[in-house]
């Protein structure tokens, strides 16, 4: 065990209110965060700790006099009403002390976030993250590609997403955000990362839920753009996302092993917003299901390869659409509809790269697309 500061522990107050009956006729309150979301915490708390908090005064204070190496552990649920909590040392955990720990944000604090990464190589783990009363509860920004906020890592949390994002991650060099369980009822996207550096970035074995619909055409509940050899596999995705997964300008990308169903639009969109075309991805052993358009939706693509992937049961029979700006692209075992318009000059001497796709499905051409796949705006200046 480390030091303490000071406050209350919430784990008695919340066993005995779980216990609490409602009175007849009167409608029983929503459970505290900590009942509903407790099962998806995946393993134990790591331990040991530096420190162990237990209150928001404590925490900052904890945070502030962070040298590279502590581990901050928060006992019980500390609410936010003062600020957010800004990690500025690098090398530095903050993790639960007893498994169900975790932060919520007051409604009347108006915070646009509840952890801010500022510093390399900070761990934020095993906590219930409970960001209903902000835009961002996760955000972390490496400033413009220099150390600062590069290497982050996300893992093995529980959280309620905001009304903007679940996580938000720009330039996130070598990010892992990975085991887990977000859930949204409103906003714009999922787990974002941007550049213009997120190369080698990992998005892994996370459950995204949404629980109603998210409206932004561009992104999905797994948004990753700009940056090389970014991995976004063995994911779940459920719920009405826009998309399921949007991705843009990302090179040498390999999407593999996830499962997404019940998306508005797409399971997959690829190459949204994207300035220059995504080239060299490939898309493996995923399962895209249930989307109101197509498994797949391609544009600006080029020389990507897409093998054993569960496209059934989606608007139409419809797996896979190539729109025009597409080229190059290999598609092997196709048993769904695919409408192929590529034409596109992927190499440029001057002559379309053909798509090319094998396997027992019908390949349409000339198929009119109208608004189904046009952009539209972001709903942001910061999110693209």
């Amino acid at each position: 065990g480390g030091a303490r500061f000071g406050g209350l522990q919430l784990g008695g107050a919340l066993a005995v209110a779980a216990c609490a009956e409602a009175p007849t006729g009167v409608t029983a309150p929503d459970p505290p965060l900590q009942l509903t979301l407790a099962s998806s915490i995946r393993g134990p708390c790591p331990g040991p700790a530096t420190v162990v908090v237990t209150d928001e005064t404590g925490l900052h204070a904890a945070v502030a006099a962070a040298a590279p190496g502590d581990v901050i552990a928060i006992d019980g649920t500390i609410t936010l009403t003062t600020g957010f909590v800004h990690f500025q040392t690098g090398d530095v955990t903050l993790t639960c002390a007893t498994r169900g720990s975790g932060l919520a944000a007051d409604a009347s604090a108006a915070l646009f976030y509840m952890i801010v990464v500022a510093a390399p190589r900070v761990t934020v783990s095993n906590l219930l993250l409970d960001g209903r009363n902000v835009n961002q509860p996760y955000y972390s920004n490496n400033n413009g590609g220099t150390a600062l906020g590069s290497e982050p890592r996300l893992l093995d949390n529980a959280m309620y997403c905001g009304s903007q994002t679940c996580a938000f991650l720009v330039n996130g060099t070598s990010a892992v955000v990975a085991g887990n369980y977000f859930e949204a009822a409103s906003g714009v996207t999922g787990v974002h990362l941007q550049g213009p550096a997120s190369d080698d970035a990992r998005v892994e074995r996370n459950t995204l839920v949404a629980t109603a619909p998210i409206v932004s055409p561009a992104f999905g509940a797994i948004r990753v753009r700009d940056g090389d050899r970014m991995v976004v596999a063995h994911n779940t995705i459920t719920g009405p996302w826009r998309n399921g997964m949007a991705t843009a300008s990302a090179f040498q990308l390999l999407i593999e092993m996830n499962s997404v169903g019940g998306a508005r639009e797409f399971g997959l969109r690829l190459s949204t917003n994207a300035p220059i075309p995504t080239a060299g991805a490939v898309i493996r052993n995923n399962q895209f299901t249930g989307a109101g358009s197509a498994g797949i939706f391609a544009q600006l693509l080029c020389s990507a390869l897409f093998v054993g992937n569960n496209l059934n049961g989606n608007a139409g029979n419809t797996g896979l659409i190539f729109n025009a700006t597409t080229g190059a692209n290999t598609v092997v075992g196709n048993t769904t509809v695919a409408i192929d318009n590529g034409a596109f000059d992927c190499d440029g001497d001057g002559v379309n790269d053909p798509n090319i796709i094998g396997g027992k499905g019908a390949v349409l051409h000339g198929v009119n697309l109208g608004s189904l796949v046009s952009d539209g705006m972001t709903e942001s200046n910061v999110l693209r």
